[in-house]
């Protein structure tokens, strides 16, 4: 019997919010951020300013909230500019808000809209992932049953179970606090 290489992987969902998130602000300028590393009391994060259509050089300036410039960046190609910047979890919602200014080699300026970040942030990674395997045989031909779960994070947690290549065979999302059930039957092999 050849047996599938199949493992679980549990993940925080990603309703209403993504890894990544891109606003068009003008039909000039993009802000996006997306978090890069994950400590116990913050976070490392990429704030990216983009006006894909000024001639370069173009100088971004990121501003945090209440008028403070934060960072400044001259960007001689048209490629993005990228500002890494550390939050900790202390930081209060208000200070989380964001925008970029681009200014072009002739002076026109572009602003960004806000970017509030705050949610995504504040989630908690999941925990240590449990998977219990069992193999049945009924009459039907073999089964195998895998229950996955995780004690603690935020959710929506999504578990999929993905195979060797990385292709995922099948995906749930329970409600909070319950595993995920997956069962499929194996290969006859004679």
């Amino acid at each position: 019997m050849s047996l599938l290489l199949l493992f679980c992987l549990a993940m925080l969902g990603t309703s209403g919010f993504s890894a990544q998130q891109e606003v068009e602000v003008t039909p000039e300028t993009f802000i996006a951020y997306k978090v890069l590393e994950v400590f116990p009391r913050g976070r490392r994060v990429v704030i990216t300013c983009h006006s894909p259509q000024a001639p370069p050089p173009i100088t971004y300036s990121l501003w945090g909230s209440q008028g403070t410039k934060v960072a400044k960046k001259v960007v001689k190609t048209r490629d993005l500019a990228s500002f890494s910047i550390n939050i900790t979890l202390k930081s209060r919602p208000d200070l989380l808000t964001y925008s970029c200014k681009a200014v072009s080699p002739w002076g026109e300026h572009s602003a960004s809209t806000k970017l509030q970040m705050y949610w995504e942030l504040w989630t908690k990674p999941v925990s240590q992932l449990q998977a219990t395997f069992t193999l049945l045989d009924r009459g039907s031909g073999p089964r195998v049953e895998i229950s996955c779960r995780v004690s603690s994070g935020s959710p929506p947690i999504t578990y999929r179970l993905v195979g060797k290549d990385g292709s995922v065979h099948m995906q749930q999302r329970p409600s909070y606090g319950q595993p995920a059930d997956f069962s499929f039957a194996l290969p006859n092999t004679p």
